[in-house]
């Protein structure tokens, strides 16, 4: 169970704030979004920023594996690997993903926009 199902009646500060504990105790973590009506689930990194690399970002995928391909891929990208718009990278299990710049990232990625705003 996430802490925010924990704590329904918490903040949006208060989430900020627990996240930026986790940050810096982690460096890093992967935000899974849950499958609604309109659109599939969706995962992405959290702290990448603070080291100004873009955050990671990928639909489709239940948490467990994308959380497992954004962390082998932000591992990459801290190393010093570049993923430029147009790369495609292959997924654990064998799917062909393509590498796109998200033109609005707040919109989506409330977390990242809540902790970074403009630096996002």
């Amino acid at each position: 169970m996430c802490w925010v199902c924990e704590h329904p009646e918490s903040t949006r500060q208060e989430r900020l704030e627990y996240l930026r504990g986790v940050l810096d105790q982690h460096n890093w973590v992967v935000i899974g979004v849950h499958e609604e009506r309109y659109r599939p689930p969706y995962s992405y990194t959290l702290g990448l920023t603070d080291r100004e690399l873009p955050e990671l970002v990928i639909t489709g995928l239940p948490h467990k594996r994308a959380a497992d391909m954004l962390t082998r891929a932000a591992w990459d990208v801290l190393a010093g690997e570049t993923l430029a718009p147009g790369n495609r990278i292959r997924t654990i299990g064998g799917l062909l993903a393509e590498v796109v710049k998200v033109a609005e990232p707040g919109a989506h990625l409330d977390a990242a926009a809540g902790l970074y705003g403009q630096q996002l």
